[in-house]
């Protein structure tokens, strides 16, 4: 998810980002700044399935929390041009909580925040921001439940180059 701060470079040298153009701007400041560029890494959610569709289902409930629950990443989000979506999820949070907020999450917003589909696909994108220039991509996957560490070190494998 996208991240402003003034000056334009994060106080970190990890952006929760996975907007390839906003994190290549925070890239090229953190690097005009003096820091070397292999210091510089982005956190994607991620979830990785069989088909997209399930990935994005899976993914759905967290971020229905970020953008329901955080006012930081709700207002982000509605100024990254999500202004009706986030609008939507806040009202399904604050009356049924993150299940109601999942319901209401758009496949684009996903897609735009998130790493969400095949084990190929994850890896073409997180190959599209190494070849961009991204030094580091950080997959971090949104999980629950009895399975949750398996199912993490799955997306983590799966993710692998």
């Amino acid at each position: 998810m996208g991240v402003a701060f003034s000056g334009g470079v994060p106080p970190t040298d990890i952006v929760e980002c996975v907007q390839l153009a906003e994190a290549l701007g925070y890239e090229s400041a953190w690097v005009a700044e003096g820091h070397g560029g292999d210091q510089f890494a982005i956190l994607g959610a991620c979830a990785v399935a069989d088909t997209v569709a399930a990935a994005r289902d899976a993914i759905r409930p967290a971020v229905g929390l970020y953008a329901g629950f955080f006012p930081r990443y709700n207002r982000l989000l509605a100024e990254a041009g999500f202004g009706d979506a986030v609008r939507a999820i806040k009202d399904a949070f604050d009356r049924g909580g993150r299940e109601g907020a999942a319901k209401v999450v758009p496949d684009e917003l996903i897609d735009t925040v998130a790493l969400a589909g095949t084990p190929e696909a994850c890896r073409d994108r997180l190959a599209a921001y190494r070849r961009a220039g991204l030094a580091l991509p950080i997959v971090s996957p949104r999980v629950a439940g009895p399975d949750a560490k398996e199912t993490a070190m799955t997306a983590i494998r799966a993710c692998a180059p």
